[in-house]
């Protein structure tokens, strides 16, 4: 009975380990992924500009 409780400890205490690890991991990829949308919403913002400027001189605006 000792035995069969031993391994239920070790079990849960690996699947704690492995929840420690994806933690660590969902951190890590919400950071890339942060650095990711200021840069996509940045080059967004770049390009709404260009094609406004391309109109502005197409129609003559500018």
């Amino acid at each position: 009975m000792i035995e069969r409780v031993n391994r239920l400890e070790e079990k849960i205490m690996s699947v704690d380990t492995r929840l420690t690890l994806a933690e660590q991991n969902s951190r890590a990829l919400h950071k890339k992924l942060d650095t990711l949308f200021y840069s996509m919403l940045a080059a967004f913002g770049g390009l709404y500009a260009g094609i406004a400027g391309l109109l502005a001189k197409g129609f003559n605006w500018i």
